[in-house]
């Protein structure tokens, strides 16, 4: 009687993204963790959930609102979107066409990027970065190139200034192409910008909190 090695129950299959291991935030997280410090890594809150959100969600899945949305999103969610993004940056969108609800940003990065690039196309990302670009644009098909690293000669060190100083370049460049008054348009962002967050933070209820405890 002979006998046969036993396989493996689930299969191994090759990944699409060899190269991805263990990604910066994992490891800060990882120490973090370990050491108890403060996580400057990741967006972890260092304070608890406002109760009278957890109260909402309660009160959410009391009322049935527990099962599978349109794929778009609630529509009132979408129109509360649009609503917020009008009041707090001017800009107007159609709740029913333009806004779509995601899983967080990590799934919107992902979705947006599998929209949009094709198998061979070549993606700018800007280093540093999130680190799940550059994986969604592989797994996507197209070519990652942290913008600068075909500029540079043999022997040259990455100089980020000098980076965002070609960005700039390519702007003035676009600018002077098609008629725009890029000094014009920077002043009046400035100005538009200045007068809205004059009182932003002074008027945010959770900064005056904050700062009262420290008192």
């Amino acid at each position: 009687m002979t006998s046969t090695a036993a396989s493996p129950l689930t299969p191994t299959f090759p990944s699409k993204l060899p190269q991805v291991g263990t990604t910066i935030f994992s490891a800060m997280s990882a120490l973090a963790a370990e050491h108890d410090a403060v996580n400057l890594g990741q967006g972890f809150p260092d304070f608890e959930c406002d109760p009278a959100l957890v109260d909402a969600v309660t009160q959410a899945m009391k009322a049935g609102h527990n099962q599978y949305p349109p794929m778009p999103g609630i529509p009132a969610l979408r129109e509360a979107v649009a609503s917020k993004i009008e009041a707090t940056y001017g800009r107007k969108y159609c709740a029913n066409t333009e806004i779509t609800i995601t899983a967080g940003a990590t799934q919107a990065i992902l979705t947006a990027i599998l929209a949009i690039v094709h198998a061979g196309d070549e993606v700018i990302v800007l280093d540093p970065c999130y680190d799940s670009y550059a994986p969604n644009i592989e797994l996507a098909g197209g070519i990652a190139r942290t913008y600068g690293e075909q500029s540079f000669k043999k022997g040259e060190k990455p100089n980020l200034g000098e980076e965002m100083a070609d960005v700039l370049w390519v702007l003035i460049c676009l600018a002077n192409q098609t008629g725009v008054d890029l000094t014009g348009e920077l002043q009046k962002s400035f100005d538009k910008k200045t007068k809205r967050d004059s009182e932003r933070h002074k008027n945010n209820p959770k900064l005056s909190e904050h700062q009262e405890d420290k008192e």
